[in-house]
């Protein structure tokens, strides 16, 4: 069983993991600060999972959001709030969960054990 010592470590390697949380990361990634409404088209997602998804990566502190006017003309003057990833602690994250992984060198030292 792997060992987080740290319950704020613990807290970010569960906030990166989920097939839908690694979605929004990947959109996000590709482009700039996005709202709710976009961010289900692209991700195929419904709101209230998609919000809930969100809250955990901004709780873990993966991404970041803010209060902003929209300019389209539909919903011209209607606040939104707008998700962007936080690159630093993305990548403090991500170094985390690698150093949990073995090292691609053990792992086929492993598989090599098996393969007799």
């Amino acid at each position: 069983m792997l060992s987080i010592e740290r319950p704020v470590d613990r807290k970010v390697v569960d906030s990166l993991l989920g097939v839908e949380r690694l979605e929004i990361i990947r959109i996000l990634s590709k482009s700039q600060p996005m709202y709710l409404t976009e961010i289900a088209k692209e991700s195929k997602m419904d709101r209230t999972t998609l919000a809930y998804h969100l809250g955990v990566l901004e709780k873990a502190g993966m991404i970041t959001s803010e209060y902003k006017v929209l300019q389209d003309a539909k919903a011209k003057g209607k606040a939104a709030r707008f998700y962007s990833l936080n690159p630093p602690k993305l990548n403090e994250a991500l170094t985390k969960v690698r150093g949990l992984l073995p090292t691609q060198r053990s792992v086929l030292r492993s598989s090599s054990h098996y393969a007799r």
